[in-house]
């Protein structure tokens, strides 16, 4: 009942239940709990609200460019098992490697590379994410994208695709409830909740099936190390032998130390079907030299040699050289040490003595370790550690 009243009722000014609040502030509570998310205000417009200067500085100019280096090998490898798709294959391709090295920047880049090239594909993109608690989680993004893909077609092109039991599907995902209506007629919705789910992946199928039958067909899941085990349920269906829909689906999967991280992330090895396997390693030398002169934009004449050093201190690895490029755009760092060490502890002692303090216990641990015993161990309570947390997580320095 509450999320059908957040959904359809605007939610009540903050003055009338608590008195006093003044008519700006009140004004702007209520825009951000806009139902339409287009109507609520964007960040740059709270701080004029707020009547706060965003300094100008703030990011010292940097803004990493998205031209995108190298990876022609694996780019190959996305592009045949596009082409594989399009022959009428299913083809499952997991990208997996250590965090930042990027997979998803290459997943993105050759997405929009097939768009460009065949802009009448399909694209259905979604997201898992590490603390959400949603069922379904690896597909809820790209159901909300199906969603709205049918509802921009003419009605009659729409109905035409609508299996027969999306009304079930529409259970347990609500956002397709408008398209259910148009869809045929249905049996009554089965009581086992077994058979109920069973008949819902079944038109969820059919659906994909018809979709990719009138155009190229692909889903993007970003992140599926985070992934809840009815989500590989649901995949796995989705793909099962024989004739499962024609399509391409790329993953993203963190790997550490040559591991993928969790069980659930090994189960999608086994998904079936034509699964292949895309390893994203570091940069060749010359691809990370590139990419250092790319994000420096600097016309010195010593630009080539700092580019090689830091690609030397890199190593290659994309997320260690924008941030050493971030430490030398820094104002009065043109001549600091290019060690990647100096540009992260240059960066840790910018924090607020007690977010340091609680990296530092992190630190110490040297492993994963509880949040409880963490907090107790930085003397930190409960009220501090979630904001510090965020903090330090917003900061890419711990997970």
């Amino acid at each position: 009942e509450i999320l059908e009243r957040k959904r359809r009722e605007p939610a009540p000014a903050p003055s009338t239940l608590v008195p006093g609040i003044p008519p700006a502030l009140d004004e702007l509570c209520a825009a951000l709990l806009s139902i339409d998310p287009a109507a609520r205000p964007t960040g740059d417009e709270i701080l004029r609200r707020l009547q706060v200067a965003q300094p100008a500085a703030a990011d010292h100019g940097y803004t990493a460019p998205h031209s995108f280096i190298g990876r022609k090998k694996e780019l190959a490898t996305l592009d045949s098992a596009f082409a594989d798709s399009r022959r009428g294959q299913a083809v499952t391709v997991q990208v997996h490697g250590e965090s930042g090295v990027g997979k998803s920047f290459l997943v993105r880049h050759f997405l929009e590379t097939i768009t460009r090239a065949v802009p009448e594909t399909v694209l259905l993109c979604g997201r898992c994410y590490e603390r959400e608690l949603v069922p379904y989680k690896a597909v809820d993004g790209v159901v909300d994208q199906l969603s709205r893909y049918l509802a921009q077609l003419p009605e009659a092109e729409a109905r035409a695709l609508l299996p027969r039991n999306l009304q079930l599907v529409a259970k347990l995902f609500p956002v397709l409830e408008p398209m259910a209506a148009l869809a045929p007629t249905a049996l009554a919705a089965p009581e086992d909740p077994v058979v109920l789910r069973t008949r819902a992946f079944l038109a969820l199928r059919e659906l994909l099936r018809g979709i990719a039958q009138r155009a190229p067909l692909v889903l993007m899941i970003d992140d599926l190390q985070w992934a809840d085990t009815d989500s590989f349920v649901l995949l796995g269906e989705l793909l099962r032998l024989p004739e499962p829909p024609p399509l391409l689906l790329l993953t993203t999967v963190r790997q550490s130390s040559g591991v993928l991280d969790g069980d659930r992330a090994l189960a999608q090895s086994r998904l079936p079907g034509d699964v292949r396997s895309l390893l994203i390693g570091k940069l060749p030398a010359a691809e990370a030299r590139e990419l250092v002169q790319l994000l420096l934009a600097s016309p010195a004449e010593d630009g080539a040699e700092v580019a090689a050093l830091i690609a030397q201190e890199a190593k290659g690895h994309p997320l260690f050289i924008d941030e050493l490029v971030r430490q030398r755009r820094l104002p009065g760092q043109q001549g600091a040490s290019l060690r990647l060490d100096d540009a992260l502890w240059a960066r840790v002692r910018k924090l607020d003595p007690p977010a340091r303090q609680l990296l530092e216990a992190v630190a110490v641990a040297g492993a994963p370790i509880a949040q409880e015993v963490i907090a107790s161990a930085a003397a930190v309570s409960p009220e501090q550690f979630d904001a510090l947390t965020a903090q330090l997580r917003a900061a890419h320095l711990v997970r």
